[in-house]
């Protein structure tokens, strides 16, 4: 018997179970094109990536056990769909971090993180305690963090990490936002535009920034096509005064799969403007 997994939107492309004799450990490798395997034991699913192919692990166990193994196209252990994540800098020079997820299954909270270059692994937690209280909107749950202690002049990049009961996490980001120096005048700079601007970095993989301006309050949308004119996904933002906005994507469509390497287009929408771009996932 298979048991249920975390996240809702996870498809086994295959299911078995492994039956292992006698005392461990053992070390278990399996073949496989699959992007995820994860394996069952001790009351969770334990989920791996591929190296060359190849899934090895190591299982510990002082007698006989039955292992169940699945293999799917997304991280089935994780508990959240991100829809959007978003870093603007206020008019009082604060940055606001604002993200939506589509689904949280057996999902503790969040922890934004920050670092003034972008490497994840030194970056540290700003919030004091996790953030689980978000505003539920149709299916949609949404959550803001203000970070009010930036310098002027300095460049920031904000990671978010999204922490599963089980205690394992997920990272999403880095977006980055540079705080005005010049003058005294706290009000940031009004874009005389509205317009797309190119993604960041491009190439990218696994994580693109699509960043574009407001010239005033509004809707924007941002829609990410294949060579085939395929939409993948779509972000729908509302901005409630003019700046500089950003969403992340991870290469992953509406269900939540992750995308092949190649060539894709992002169009953003707002008003009567309309612009298409293009960008590239690498290996």
């Amino acid at each position: 018997m298979i048991p249920p997994v975390n996240n809702g939107l996870f498809v086994a492309s295959d299911s078995f179970v492994i039956q292992l004799i006698g005392a461990g450990p053992w070390t278990i490798t399996i073949q496989s094109n699959a992007p995820w395997i994860a394996y069952y034991q001790g009351g969770a699913w334990h989920a791996h990536e591929p190296v060359g192919g190849i899934f090895s692990f190591v299982i510990e166990a002082a007698k006989d056990l039955d292992l169940p193994i699945i293999l799917g196209d997304l991280d089935p252990t994780l508990p959240v769909e991100l829809s959007s994540f978003t870093a603007v800098l206020t008019a009082d020079l604060q940055v606001n971090i604002a993200w939506i997820v589509e689904t949280e299954t057996d999902h503790s909270g969040y922890n934004v993180l920050r670092n003034e270059t972008d490497v994840l692994a030194s970056a540290l937690r700003i919030n004091s305690n996790l953030l689980d209280e978000g505003s539920l909107n149709g299916t949609q749950i949404s959550y803001q963090f203000l970070d009010d202690e930036v310098l002027r002049g300095a460049t920031y990049y904000y990671w978010l990490e999204s922490v599963a009961l089980n205690g394992e996490s997920e990272h999403f980001g880095p977006l980055k936002v540079t705080i005005k120096a010049d003058g005294d005048d706290p009000i940031p700079e009004i874009p005389l535009e509205t317009k797309l601007f190119s993604a960041f970095p491009n190439p990218f993989n696994p994580n693109t920034n699509l960043r574009y301006s407001m010239k005033e309050a509004g809707e924007a949308r941002i829609d990410i096509f294949n060579v085939k004119g395929q939409l993948l996904k779509t972000f729908k933002q509302n901005h409630e005064q003019a700046g500089y906005y950003q969403v992340s994507w991870d290469g992953r469509d509406v269900n939540g799969h992750q995308v092949s390497t190649g060539v894709y287009f992002y169009r953003m929408s707002s008003g009567k403007y309309s612009h298409t771009k293009k960008m590239v996932l690498s290996k």
